[in-house]
């Protein structure tokens, strides 16, 4: 059972977790929006602790040689492959386990690592649901190729949970903290599915993760045996209890409304918790974590800057800056025309040195760390320091003026001003006709060095507010455009309707708002001083005219816009549902539009069963855009749009039809020996970005519907769908129900109708 846990968990999060990484940073969105994906609010813990401090970039992986909690501990990425399970790497999947972890040549095939992962899993009730959590500080790659450059960490709150009450809130209690969150209207599999990622920055910049809630590092609770194997904050392949948590929580706890896990083996024993202070069935809770950690026996290096200064009177400087932890020996390595020298340093983790320097300034300088096993070391060019004494724009005469030094007087580098060109040879440049300048100026040297400073703006002058203009679009209610062009803007409505005046296209510094009824019947207007006002339109055929003014307080201005509406006799309605919709996926969710119906009262949509049509809820069927989830389905679905007024009804139907998903290239393989699955193949419907997002599960047997497997207890393994259609299931040392002998077959049931049986290969 110990195993089977750890390799759910362990491929739910390394089938998913790099994906969802990648795709959220190709499409630059942030950070929890697969939350809004799938749960109406998700609510964190306020307060909590972080990490507090990242290492130096490592030259050999490109990530952070360490994380720092505030209990101290440092953190590595855990890295061993081989024989060694401790970091969760099957065989295979670091190429050469004998040798140094490089990227791109010899990292992770999985483009992924950790310096803590912490799963726990627990029954959600007697079918078979799951409750997972996902707790994790990951480095993986911004691109689905493991390419140097691309390196991104953050720190991870993953929840998901099956077969809740549909729509009700659960509260999800961790080691860092509680998140109160809402079940997916659907209920069934993966009624909460929501995820945390934060940290992801620029490119080379990994202070963000020390925003997330991973902190301090979660470690095996010392008071129970096992102890931990050492350098090792605990063994995956052993659940265990832990300790480190912020708030005392070290357990995976849930709690809900009565009915919630009837039928789980993790019920809570304590009646209190979860909604009804009587029921059990209202909260689960599990202590025992898979966990993924390695504590950083090394400190790396970091050269902060380089610089150097040079003159005919004082000769060659070279000024070294570095960072590292505490206590390090930080030494400057023997170069042309200096020797080794040892960084002083603050007893804070950081180191600077001052040497001097025969001849020509060096290209660069390098600074290792000899306290390391192996020794780290980073090179860095060095550069003249150059500073920005003045950089000024005259906006009144539309004059820029820069002047700039270098610490390089000797050479007399050339200085040059971004876009506008280089500086004279006293370090000063004059640019006139300037209109427009950015907020910082920059300034560059031939030798390498620059400085940004911001640039003073001075001169009296000041920019005019926009002229204002008022603009009216389409009244609201019943429009019907006119059939010739009236001198002013005109439109038809129908008698006793509200009608909407909407002066939201007004452009300028506006400050006020107002409508007059110039002709017609008298009516009111409500809202007659903001944008949008309303009237009922008279139970008569009637001319009226509106008039818009918009009016600017300082400097005062004033203009204004009129329309004319006309009230015709009753019309009938006209139906329109929309085009059929051909090629949707099961378990989208579908919009009908009967938006471009005309003379609409009111809206009712209802479906048109025909012989084995499952039955689907409309959400919204009295509007004119329902929505409904396509179910597993392959034939068309019927919907009928009804419309009303006082003239009359009208009737029209539309057709929504799925494209199933199609399962090929399958391969199961068992290796007896190591109790593993290699389960893949090809899905015709692709994952994100490229497609809507798929995902396949295989259950050892053969099984008519999914939910015949689940309650079989089958499950071997979940993957998603790669933008490419391909997946892999690859579990390890499974539990004896799951595993095949001579002539079994698997299923597989995807989210978008695929479904497929294969034959399993033993080896």
């Amino acid at each position: 059972m110990i195993t089977n846990i750890r390799q759910v968990l362990l491929s739910v999060f390394q089938r998913n977790s790099s994906q969802a990484i990648r795709v959220l940073v190709v499409l630059l969105t942030v950070v929890a929006l697969l939350a809004s994906t799938f749960n109406v609010f998700a609510v964190p813990t306020p307060g909590g602790s972080h990490p507090v401090a990242v290492g130096p970039i490592s030259a050999e992986t490109g990530f952070p040689t360490w994380y720092k909690d505030s209990t101290g501990t440092r953190m590595e990425l855990c890295l061993d492959g081989g024989l060694n399970p401790l970091c969760g790497y099957l065989p295979g999947e670091i190429p050469n386990p004998d040798a140094p972890i490089t990227v791109p040549d010899n990292f992770p095939t999985t483009g992924e690592s950790f310096y803590m992962l912490s799963n726990a899993l627990m029954n959600t009730d007697a079918a078979g649901g799951k409750a997972i959590i996902v707790l994790a500080l990951e480095a993986a790659f911004a691109t689905p190729e493991i390419t140097a450059g691309d390196q991104v960490t953050f720190g991870r709150v993953r929840i998901w949970i099956d077969n809740l009450i549909p729509s009700a809130t659960y509260k999800v209690t961790h080691p860092y903290g509680y998140d109160l969150l809402t079940a997916d209207a659907g209920g069934g599999r993966r009624s909460i599915r929501w995820v945390e990622d934060i940290g992801i920055g620029a490119k080379g910049d990994f202070t963000g993760a020390l925003s997330s809630r991973i902190g301090p590092f979660l470690k095996w609770d010392p008071a129970v045996a096992p102890a931990a194997p050492t350098g090792y904050i605990g063994d995956p392949n052993v659940l265990h209890t832990v300790v480190g948590s912020p708030f005392n929580t070290n357990f995976f706890r849930v709690e809900g409304p009565a009915g919630s896990f009837t039928g789980s083996t993790n019920l809570c024993a304590d009646p209190a918790l979860g909604n009804d202070p009587v029921a059990l069935d209202d909260c689960i809770q599990i202590n025992q974590f898979s966990l993924v950690g390695k504590y950083a026996t090394n400190a790396g290096v970091n050269i902060t800057q380089a610089t150097y200064s040079q003159s005919a009177a004082d000769g060659g400087k070279l000024d070294v800056f570095a960072s590292s932890d505490a206590n390090q020996s930080i030494q400057i390595a023997k170069g042309n025309g200096y020797s080794t020298t040892l960084l002083g340093a603050d007893g804070l983790g950081h180191y600077f040195a001052r040497i001097d320097f025969a001849g020509v300034a060096p290209a660069q300088v390098q600074v290792v760390n000899a306290s390391d096993v192996p020794v780290a070391s980073k090179t860095i060019p060095v550069v003249d320091k150059v500073t920005v004494k003045k950089a000024e724009f005259n906006a009144e005469l539309g004059t820029l003026t820069v002047e700039a030094v270098s610490s390089d007087t000797f050479n007399a580098p050339v200085l040059t001003v971004g876009d506008y060109g280089p500086m004279d040879v006293n370090g000063s440049l004059v640019v006139n006709g300037v209109g427009i300048v950015p907020e910082k100026i920059t300034v560059t040297s031939s030798r390498g060095g620059s400085d940004s400073e911001a640039v003073e703006v001075t001169g009296n002058i000041s920019y005019q507010p926009m002229p204002i203009t008022a603009g009216i679009t389409v009244p609201g209610g019943d429009v019907i455009p006119p059939v010739a062009p009236d001198t002013t803007l005109a439109f038809n409505v129908q008698q006793n309707h509200v009608i909407t005046l909407d002066g939201t296209s007004s452009s300028g510094d506006i400050d006020g708002y107002s409508w007059v009824q110039l002709s017609g019947s008298p009516v009111v207007i409500n809202g007659a001083n903001s944008a949008t006002a309303t009237f009922t339109s008279p139970a008569f055929v009637d001319t009226m005219e509106f008039q818009l003014t918009v009016t600017r307080n300082n400097p005062g201005s004033t203009d204004s816009k009129n329309v004319t509406i006309h009230t015709l006799d009753v019309q009938p309605p006209l139906a329109n549902a929309g085009p059929d919709q051909a090629g949707v996926f099961v378990g989208s969710k579908i919009t009908l539009d009967g938006s471009a119906s005309q003379q609409v009262g009111t809206y009712v949509w209802t479906q048109v069963l025909n012989a084995g049509n499952p039955v689907v809820t409309l959400t919204g069927a009295n509007t004119a855009k329902p929505i409904f989830t396509f179910p597993n389905y392959a034939g068309p679905l019927t919907f009928q749009l009804t419309v009303n007024n006082a003239g009359g009804s009208s009737t029209d139907t539309v057709l929504v039809s799925a494209t199933l998903d199609v399962l090929t290239q399958i391969r199961a393989d068992f290796i007896r020996s190591k109790n593993t699955w290699r389960i893949t193949g090809v899905a015709s419907i692709l994952g994100i970005p490229v497609g809507p997002g798929n995902e396949v599960r295989a259950y050892l047997g053969v099984f008519a519907t999914e939910a015949q497997a689940i309650a079989a207890n089958k499950l071997i393994g979940v993957s998603q769908v790669d933008a490419t259609g391909a997946w892999a299931i690859r579990p390890a040392n499974v539990a004896a129900n799951i595993r095949a002998v001579a002539g079994n077959q698997i299923t597989l049931f995807t989210i978008r109708g695929g479904y497929a049986t294969s034959p399993v290969a033993i080896k």
